[in-house]
């Protein structure tokens, strides 16, 4: 469940009353173990996913229950004595109960940080609340301990409205009938769910609990908060924490990217045309080769919007697929909803086996930066996806564009060439990558080169495009920009190894964007930052955390949501350090901004949980801990270690996990018991200088260190508030 983004209106759309999957008394439902017969199937899994949200209750039968405990994980919810009635089943499976009487559910967190976070969100010392009501979704098999433990009821007045409301809301906010569909096609024990949607005893709140074994983070608590007039809901976050078996005896965590790794599939290359004929529609034609990360899996699940801009339910500006099908063109069945891609495969795949998918889809996902410019959402699936931020995959991909436009892209160029009234262009990337991107427009090219000094050898072509013409468009000097660039890329080669790419491309977003983004290749700066850079000001700053990514979070970063700190917070010390080699003062000023920063928000959160640490009443705390917590312990680390020892550890790292989130072996028993480990590929530092000068860094020698050492024991994660060093 994506409980971050659960926002949802109360004018949910009228739900026609209908049962998929009902079996006639008497007939006897299909093997826990096998889906339904005509499952597999366009009508079956579409009949499936729909029907979810629309299924109603077995008021024949209500079940008494008495004192039954329901375990999971860290979780127990104890049904204390009242009436529970099963859901009817769909697909073969019961997928869901209502309970309406007393009982508690109590919640221990595994981990003595969350345990801390949790009190600062919650009145009680431990989760655990008296309930009147439970809604309950699972795919678990948790009937079989309901029917164990409960016998048959008397009939009485029809139950309250409760489940049919919660199927409105759930629809509106979850994704839990892709979830259903796709495990019960594939049939994987370890990543069933199991979710509890409870009434407290007084009828004023709402509080859910959810594990699923697919999630990276399989346990979450949540309180469901009314947002405004119009019945809208906002999902505070209270908890997230991972199995209780997966920390040790004091409660640390250890990433490991092998047992992390919750996706069934992984996409290995992408093969794609996208045809651009007007300045609204794109036309994309994919051949997606995937691999099977586990045993037997039948159906291979994507990130895909339905949409832009809308619920994925809503027409909005929608994404039509036009064919989904096998490398032979065959047509394979598919569910494309809640912006996801469900695609059954004709048999099911052993670990290890690649296939082919193909998808064609037309879609208006276009966004207008400028007069001129045109781009689509970076870090949006406008292509089919699979894992944390699309994963990491090869790619070779041709754009169309409709003359006179023509595109900066994601890849090392193959050729461009004119074809009709079509600008062309053949991009391809060997080393895998995420997040590629492109933008459009009337676009000049701006080519520059950056040369590696002896005893190093070869050079990175470079092409910074500006849009042409237009009174808010880029007014600088090129050549300025392209000599920044490459002074950058002497620094960070110096510090973390050969820029992984050949090609580098930069471009002129719109001037009030206010944000640049680092795809795979690619920098996409407003006009105002490409313009005012040098001299070591915060424009510069921005330039070069974004310059930065091209190592921290493609070459070496996360693979789920508590590492984001690989990425984001490496690139903005990265940042710095080129500042500080420009003028010492404007980093330390830098330096007192981080410390600001993170000890105004250190009550929030940790580094890893700045994912979940925004909430309605301070909603920069994951910014400040990623963009300032986040470098300020780099930086005691760096100081701690010395250069030599940091830097030689980070090109190691980058040698050793290509690719991969990596903890630096020397660096992981002495981060263990200080921090927490972990928004987008953006930065949202202002634009504070003016002029386009140029800037040269002492990228071959390694800035001094300032400020002095401190053991991580005292200043990372176990304090509330950050040391000064």
């Amino acid at each position: 469940m994506h409980l971050l983004r659960r926002v949802v209106s109360g004018a949910a759309r009228a739900l026609p009353f209908v049962l998929i999957g009902l079996v006639p008394a008497g007939a006897s439902l299909p093997r826990a173990e096998e889906p339904a017969a005509d499952l597999a199937t366009q009508a079956g899994m579409t009949a499936t996913f729909d029907g979810y949200f629309k299924v109603a209750l077995d008021l024949a039968k209500p079940l008494a229950v008495h004192n039954l405990t329901l375990k999971r994980d860290s979780m127990e919810l104890t049904l204390t004595d009242g009436v529970i009635y099963l859901a009817q089943p769909i697909a073969g499976q019961v997928p869901g109960a209502y309970f309406n009487g007393s009982g508690s559910i109590k919640v221990s967190i595994p981990n003595p940080i969350d345990r801390k976070l949790l009190r600062d969100v919650y009145p009680k010392a431990a989760f655990e609340e008296a309930i009147a009501e439970v809604v309950l979704r699972f795919n678990d098999g948790s009937e079989k301990e309901i029917l164990a433990a409960a016998k048959p009821g008397a009939a009485t007045a029809a139950p309250p409205s409760t489940w049919g409301d919660r199927l409105k809301i759930d629809y509106n906010s979850t994704s839990l009938q892709m979830d259903y569909l796709e495990n019960t096609l594939n049939r994987f024990a370890w990543a069933t769910f199991f979710n509890a949607d409870v009434r407290v005893k007084d009828g004023k709140d709402w509080y859910g609990f959810a594990s699923s074994g697919q999630d990276r983070i399989e346990d979450s608590i949540y309180h469901e908060r009314p947002m405004g007039t119009a019945g809208k809901r906002w999902y505070e976050t209270l908890s997230m924490f991972h199995r209780p078996g997966d920390y040790d005896a004091k409660g640390n965590y250890d990433l490991l990217p092998a047992a992390d790794n919750k996706d069934a599939v992984a996409l290995r290359n992408l093969e794609m045309t996208v045809d651009i004929p007007n300045t609204k529609s794109v036309i994309v034609d994919a051949k997606l080769t995937v691999e099977a990360l586990r045993e037997g899996v039948r159906a291979v699940r994507f990130r895909f919007l339905n949409n832009l801009g809308d619920a994925w339910y809503e027409t909005g500006r929608p994404v039509k697929i036009e064919r989904v099908a096998d490398a032979s063109g065959s047509p394979l069945p598919y569910v494309h909803g809640c912006h996801e891609l469900l695609v059954l495969l004709p048999r099911a795949l052993p670990k290890g086996e690649k296939a082919v998918i193909q998808v064609k889809a037309t879609e208006d996902t276009i966004i207008q930066l400028t007069d001129k410019s045109y781009w689509i959402f970076t870090d949006s699936p406008w292509y089919p996806q699979i894992g944390y931020f699309g994963g990491r995959f090869t790619f070779d991909w041709t754009f169309r564009v409709a003359k006179p436009m023509v595109a900066a892209v994601s890849g090392d160029v193959v050729r461009e060439w004119e074809e009709g009234d079509r600008n062309c262009g053949r991009y391809k990337s060997d080393v895998p990558s995420t997040i590629p991107a492109f933008i459009f427009g009337d676009l000049k090219a701006n080519n520059g080169k950056y040369t590696r000094a002896a005893p190093a050898t070869g050079e990175v072509p470079l092409r910074f495009y500006t849009v042409l013409g237009g009174d808010f468009h880029f007014k600088g000097k090129p050549e300025n920009v392209l000599y920044n660039i490459s002074q950058g890329l002497k620094s960070y080669e110096a510090a973390f190894g050969l820029y992984p790419y050949k090609d580098l491309d930069i471009a002129e977003i719109a001037p009030q964007v206010p944000f640049a983004q680092s795809p795979a290749g690619i920098l996409l700066f407003p006009a105002l930052v490409a313009g005012t850079s040098g001299g070591g000001g915060e424009t510069d700053q921005v330039i070069f955390h974004e310059l930065a990514h091209q190592w921290w979070g493609h070459n070496v970063g996360p693979v789920g949501r508590e590492d984001d700190w690989i990425s984001e917070s490496w690139a903005e010390y990265s940042s710095g350090l080129i500042t500080q080699a420009m003028d010492k003062k404007q980093f330390d000023t830098m330096r007192k901004h981080w410390r600001e920063k993170a000890v105004e928000t250190d009550r929030y959160g940790t580094i890893a949980t700045a994912y979940r640490s925004n909430s309605i009443d301070y909603g920069q705390a994951r910014t400040n801990l990623l963009y300032s917590k986040g470098p300020l312990v780099i930086h005691m680390l760096r100081t701690w270690m010395g250069w030599r020892s940091s830097r030689s550890t980070c090109r190691r790292s980058r040698r050793n996990t290509p690719a991969r989130i990596s903890i630096p072996t020397p660096w992981r028993a002495r981060r263990a018991r200080s921090w927490g480990t972990t928004c987008s590929p953006s930065s949202t530092s202002g634009c504070a200088t003016r002029g386009s000068r140029r800037c040269t860094t002492r990228g071959a020698s390694p800035p001094r260190p300032t400020g002095r050492s401190c053991s991580p024991s005292r200043c990372g994660r176990r304090t509330r508030r950050t040391r000064r060093f």
